[in-house]
């Protein structure tokens, strides 16, 4: 069972992909999410605040 994802929640990610448009993440549960462009690294751990989630995918921006 995954935990539900609501807007506006802050979860912690895991970066998979960096790109010069976004960032693409993961939830430990393997929903995947795109994160505006930042400073992160590929594997870090960080914190973000979702802005829409669809049911099987997420968009978020850094806390």
């Amino acid at each position: 069972m995954t935990t539900p994802i609501h807007e506006g929640d802050v979860i912690a990610v895991r970066v998979t992909k960096v790109l010069p448009f976004g960032v693409l993440v993961e939830t430990s549960t393997g929903v995947p999410g795109l994160m505006r462009p930042g400073r992160v690294e590929l594997g870090a751990v960080v914190d973000v605040r979702v802005d829409e989630f669809d049911g099987e995918r997420f968009s978020a921006g850094p806390v």
